[in-house]
């Protein structure tokens, strides 16, 4: 987690080794030893920074600004599950912007690109910068430092980027805090889509017990297709509409709450007598155009079946067939466990049929109410009979005589 932090400082002795090599002095301790070249360069390295002072120090995920020896324009990265905080602190000078803290806001920021003057003219609380921050991510004080914290689930779908920094005279030291986009992923029965690549997620099981689904396509998405609260997607690689009344013969556009573009996003949740007597498949998904291009996080819903009531009827389908399976190969979907057609085939059927009529003549053999079981049919079951037959013949002879 710290390797982020100090990229910082290895940044500044990167230019300082770049300096060094391009000297006089540099250029002829190649000559000598390779040992005492390699330590009079890390010596030099050390004394450069020593005698000059940095106008900054890193340490840890600490990053603090030191205005009155220099100018210093410096970045830091917060990495989505892996470093989720930085502690900013200003030693020697004032805040930039000024009202760097703000009870209401908490933390006031710029744009990466701001010099000091539109630093100062176009601050703006965090929120603005990154969409959901909230008061409670700032703690800290600017001497002691402040300490910036983004949880997980509040990592943006695009990249961010802001700065903040403080100032001594005509010294100004600058941090430049870059946010790291999260990955597209499914959690329970959330689906987060980010847009640093086309993305297919896997399926979410809907059923009585897990009735709603949540779709997250933040403020830098938009759900699809246009009108996603009454129409679904019926393919996965293009997006052919179809109304949700096709799968759900009760829909409402009330089933859906909340906004796709919403940090919490939207979600829905379906009754649990709107349930399909068959199982469906529909698809949501979001696009988001990061650097002018489109991007599209798709997720398949997979609704499972209710069984209906003798003679209620059918229920109209509207979707595809359940997705079983989150496997890709080359742009086509792969559908695992589905029957075989052909083949054997046909005496899973005649199984499936012998059983049917089992159950419309009221024979029994399942346990604990499954289904009934065949045991035979009448030819199976004839010898037995007989048997039983010969054995009362012999019983009687014997008790005559």
């Amino acid at each position: 987690m710290a390797t982020h932090a100090c990229v910082v400082r290895r940044k500044a002795d990167a230019a300082c080794f770049a300096k060094l090599s391009a000297s006089q002095s540099c250029l002829t301790a190649k000559s000598v030893n390779r040992s005492v070249s390699v330590f009079a360069l890390l010596f030099g390295v050390v004394l450069a920074v020593g005698v000059s002072g940095a106008p900054f120090k890193s340490e840890n995920e600490k990053f603090t600004c030191l205005p009155k020896q220099g100018n210093a324009d410096q970045w830091v990265a917060l990495v989505y599950d892996s470093q989720h905080s930085i502690t900013f602190a200003c030693d020697g000078g004032t805040p930039l912007p000024s009202k760097l803290l703000s009870e209401d806001d908490g933390l006031i920021v710029c744009n990466e690109s701001d010099g000091e003057d539109e630093c100062e003219k176009n601050a703006a609380p965090l929120s603005t910068f990154l969409p959901g921050a909230k008061k409670e991510w700032v703690t800290g004080t600017l001497q002691q430092g402040i300490k910036i914290t983004i949880p997980d689930e509040h990592y943006p779908a695009t990249s961010k980027a802001f700065r903040v920094g403080c100032k001594a005279g005509k010294n100004v030291c600058l941090l430049n805090v870059y946010v790291q986009s999260r990955e597209s992923e499914v959690i329970g029965q959330v689906a987060h889509c980010a847009y640093s690549s086309n993305v297919r997620l896997r399926p979410i099981t809907v059923n009585p017990e897990n009735n709603g689904v949540t779709l997250i396509c933040g403020p830098d998405g938009k759900a699809f297709p246009d009108d996603y609260m009454n129409h679904h997607c019926t393919e996965l690689d293009e997006c052919k509409e179809r109304p949700y009344s096709a799968v759900f013969p009760g829909f409402s556009s009330s089933f859906w709450t909340g906004e796709a573009s919403g940090v919490a996003g939207a979600t829905l949740t379906i009754p649990k007598d709107q349930f399909p007597s068959t199982a469906q498949t529909i698809y949501l998904g979001c696009t988001g155009h990061p650097d002018d291009k489109q991007v599209t996080c798709v997720v398949p819903v997979n609704i499972e079946e209710v069984a209906k009531p003798a003679g209620a009827g059918s229920n109209p389908g509207g979707g595809s067939q359940p997705d079983q399976s989150s496997e890709k190969r080359d742009g086509e979907q792969v559908n695992k466990g589905e029957p075989p057609t052909g083949g054997s085939g046909g005496a899973t059927t005649g199984k499936q049929n012998a059983s049917q009529n089992a159950k419309d003549k009221g024979e029994t053999g399942g346990e604990n109410g499954d289904s009934p079981v065949l045991r035979g049919d009448a030819c199976d079951e004839l010898p037995s009979y007989v048997a039983l037959s010969a054995a009362s013949l012999t019983a009687t002879a014997i008790f005559a005589y």
